[in-house]
Formats: structure tokens, C-alpha cells, sequence
């Protein structure tokens, strides 16, 4: 790719995000929708040609724009669409450079906050609920500092805690293999909060804790809610997992 098709791409994408962030009458919702599949085939095939950082795409607009758009009152439609969006770059991304910069300096995190998501739209918790798992997919030891804020807190961990008891089962379920895929990790790098000894000390100030037992056999999530007459335990069995007995 020459300087000359940087160019095309960047006009394209600045057409694009124009589209995206214009809640004028004249756009219609199905405008905005199509920019934003334009905006995820434009960011890859830019990473299959390895010109990403050329092209600025992330953090000069796609992700500022995608970030207006999930912080306005705009369509639900067009905030599943971006979540969408953002599973589909996250699992189809083939330059690693492109996707360890996605996960640097919490680009993605402040597109994950929870006050973007109305949590009474079970669909868009659903696909919100996607990204994480996509995200949890992700991790691996080596790259599990990409996660992390300050070495002390992974906020993907803490984002699917909150949803664990969602009345939606498709979500809780997503929840569920996101918060496995994180506590089958074995490294030295895990966050305290993941901890539950240390865990038990904080217990009176938390809402709901995640606590995590393993065989080769079996994994058990044990939920535990804090409640006025004391706490209530619910235990989700996983027996035989094929997936998890090998570890």
C-alpha cells in the first residue's frame, strides 16, 4: 500500500465517522449502521496490509467516535452494532502489533464502561456481554499484562462479575465462559482481587464475590451475594469439562 492509498483510506474513514456521528434527521439509522460496517472492513483490510499505525485509525477517530455514540441517547440499534463491531475487529484481527495496541493504555476498557449500557436492554447487554467473552477468549499468560490497570485490577474480570446474576440466561451464560476462560490462568500475575483468600477479608464490602475451585475433573463458580440476613451461596456445576480437564 502506497502513500497515495493511505490517503483514499483516511478520506473514507473520515466520510465514515462523519456519517456515524451525525444524529441529524437526514441520516437515517440504517446510514449510520452501514458507516459503521464500513469503518470494521476498512480497519481490516488496513490490518492485513499492516498500515494501522499509518492511518491512526483508533485513536483519532474510530474509537472516539465509537465512544460519542455509546455515550449518547442515540438508537440501541446502532450501540449493538458498534458492540458487534468491536467483537468482529477482536476475533478477526490478524497483526498482533494491531491488536496488543487496541489493548494498550485501556483503549478498549473506556469503550466497556458499564454506564454506557442500559442494563434494562437485554439486547445490548447481550452483545456487550459478546465483547467480553471475545475479549477472555484473548488471554493468554504471555499477554495477560494488556489486561491488567496497574498491574492490581483487570477490569474484565470485575465488568462480567457484575452481570452474573442477570435475569437474561443467554447473557449469564456468555458471562459465565468469560470469568472460566480468566480463572483458568495460571500465572503469578493475577490480580489480588482474584484471590479468594485475600478475598474473604473484603467480603462485608462487596457486593457479590466470584470464587473459583478446580480439578481435573471439575469447575465449580461459586457466587457469593451479599443479602441483609447474611449471605446466600449458589453453586453452578461444570462437570467433565472437556475443555478444562486437561489443565
Amino acid at each position: 500500500m502506497n502513500w497515495a492509498q493511505i490517503n483514499v483510506r483516511q478520506e473514507e474513514l473520515d466520510e465514515q465517522c462523519h456519517i456515524l456521528l451525525n444524529e441529524a434527521h437526514s441520516v437515517e439509522v440504517d446510514e449510520r449502521i452501514l458507516a459503521i460496517k464500513r469503518l470494521v472492513h476498512l480497519v481490516i483490510n488496513t490490518d492485513k496490509a499492516g498500515f494501522i499505525t499509518e492511518l491512526d485509525i483508533f485513536d483519532s477517530k474510530l474509537l472516539p467516535a465509537f465512544a460519542q455514540v455509546l455515550s449518547s441517547n442515540c438508537e440501541s440499534v446502532i450501540k449493538m452494532e458498534i458492540f458487534q463491531a468491536i467483537t468482529f475487529l477482536l476475533a478477526n484481527m490478524k497483526n498482533e502489533t494491531t491488536f496488543f495496541y487496541l489493548l494498550s493504555n485501556n483503549r478498549i476498557y473506556n469503550l466497556l464502561r458499564k454506564e454506557k449500557v442500559d442494563i434494562n436492554d437485554n439486547d445490548l447487554v447481550s452483545y456487550y456481554a459478546s465483547v467480553l467473552r471475545t475479549l477472555s477468549f484473548k488471554i493468554t499468560t504471555e499477554n495477560l499484562p494488556l489486561f491488567l490497570v496497574n498491574s492490581k485490577e483487570m477490569p474484565i474480570f470485575s465488568l462480567a462479575t457484575d452481570f452474573i446474576d442477570y435475569p437474561d440466561n443467554i447473557v449469564k451464560a456468555v458471562v459465565r465462559t468469560t470469568l472460566l476462560n480468566i480463572l483458568k490462568l495460571n500465572n503469578q500475575q493475577i490480580p489480588s482481587q482474584m484471590n479468594p483468600m485475600r478475598q474473604q477479608k473484603k467480603m462485608k464490602m462487596m457486593n457479590k464475590k466470584i470464587i473459583f475451585i478446580s480439578n481435573k475433573q471439575e469447575f465449580q463458580l461459586t457466587i457469593v451475594s451479599q443479602c441483609h440476613q447474611g449471605c446466600s451461596n449458589k453453586i453452578l456445576r461444570f462437570n467433565q469439562l472437556n475443555n478444562y480437564a486437561q489443565r
